[in-house]
């Protein structure tokens, strides 16, 4: 069985998503998996700057989230899941 948590998730413009999920399975190491528009993403030069800014905060504030669920599952002695995410920060693990 898989668990899928949601690390950050934001609007590059106004259609445009990028997801960052953290994927947890019991018979394979955990993944990150990193959802892009399907389609090219059209900004005007002047929009740029803002959709920048915003794709690299989802980015950190998925960075934050893990770490955040990384303490919590070490303080909660869940060894298993420490170390598949042990390897998702040493970049042993896989990204999409």
């Amino acid at each position: 069985m898989s668990n899928v948590t949601e690390l950050s998730r934001g609007q590059i413009n106004g259609r445009d998503t990028i997801t960052i999920e953290l994927i947890e399975a019991d018979e394979t190491p955990a993944v990150i998996i990193i959802r892009w528009p399907a389609k090219a993403t059209v900004l005007h030069p002047r929009r740029f700057p803002a959709a920048a800014d915003t794709t690299a905060r989802v980015f950190a504030a998925a960075v934050v989230k893990l770490a955040q669920i990384r303490r919590d599952q070490a303080l909660n002695g869940q060894a298993g899941a420490k170390s598949a995410l042990l390897a998702l920060s040493s970049g042993s693990a896989r990204l999409d």
